[in-house]
């Protein structure tokens, strides 16, 4: 309603309808409301269960605290602040990629060297007295729920680490200790 009432007053303020809808600020109070009414409209239809997207889809709403900023001489003062910043957190950016590349694969391969070799290891027979070989041995330890082995770290048959199995898996340990 209050949209609907903005709308049609705005040529008293020297704005076009076309102008005021394109505004941010108007944009957003649109993509806040539409849903609501397009899931009122189609409410009788049988398949509205199938729009169930529509429900998170209203969600925009919380854009409309963005319609505060125009309020508060503190949030546009942030805003200021991040627009005339947006250079520097670009290249910050830049070099956080750029280590978080080097860094996940730095920690693959550390970790990769860990690993044992599964030849000598097939070779001996286990140190608890059983007929199994080491590598027997070494992989039952592996596939256990404690995932440590006596032997050395838990590796899959390709010799990668179960920890970083690849570089990108690796990415989540570089992100977080970032």
């Amino acid at each position: 309603l209050e949209y609907v009432i903005r709308l049609c007053v705005c040529s008293v303020a020297g704005k076009s309808v076309w102008r005021f809808v394109r505004t941010p600020m108007n944009i957003i109070d649109l993509a806040a409301i539409v849903p609501f009414y397009a899931w009122l409209a189609m409410s009788d239809i049988s398949f509205v269960r199938t729009l169930g997207v529509l429900r998170t889809v209203r969600l925009v709403r919380l854009f409309r605290i963005f319609k505060l900023g125009r309020y508060s001489s503190g949030l546009q003062l942030m805003m200021t602040a991040l627009r005339n910043s947006s250079q520097a957190a670009l290249v910050l950016s830049f070099f956080l990629g750029i280590g978080i590349v080097l860094f996940s694969s730095l920690i693959y391969y550390v970790e990769k060297m860990g690993c044992p070799d599964r030849d000598l290891l097939g070779e001996s027979l286990a140190l608890d007295g059983s007929n199994r070989t080491q590598l027997q041995h070494y992989e039952d330890e592996c596939h256990s729920k404690a995932r440590t082995s006596q032997y050395a770290l838990c590796c899959d048959k390709h010799d990668a680490p179960l920890d970083f199995p690849n570089i990108i898996e690796a990415f989540w340990w570089s992100i977080v200790t970032m």
